[in-house]
């Protein structure tokens, strides 16, 4: 990450301004798996269900994460939390 996002993301205020939907956390996840980022993607997305437990995209990208870090087992659980 370069020193501006790194200083952006560390002041996280701007994340939950998006109300209760969690679509700005749901989108730092998305950044997170593109840049490899995969244990904090998989963080974010759990964060993400807890706030918003039916939010049907964060529990497929969720299992995406999962698939990518060879996880199979624990694919289930995410797409069923």
């Amino acid at each position: 990450m370069t020193d501006a996002l790194t200083r952006m993301l560390a002041s996280r205020e701007w994340l939950m301004a998006d109300g209760a939907n969690g679509t700005n956390l749901f989108n730092l996840g998305l950044y997170q798996r593109y840049a490899g980022q995969l244990d904090a993607a998989a963080a974010t997305y759990r964060t993400v269900l807890s706030l918003v437990p039916n939010r049907g995209n964060a529990h497929a990208e969720l299992g995406n994460v999962l698939l990518l870090q060879g996880d199979v087992e624990s694919m289930p659980d995410a797409l069923s939390e």
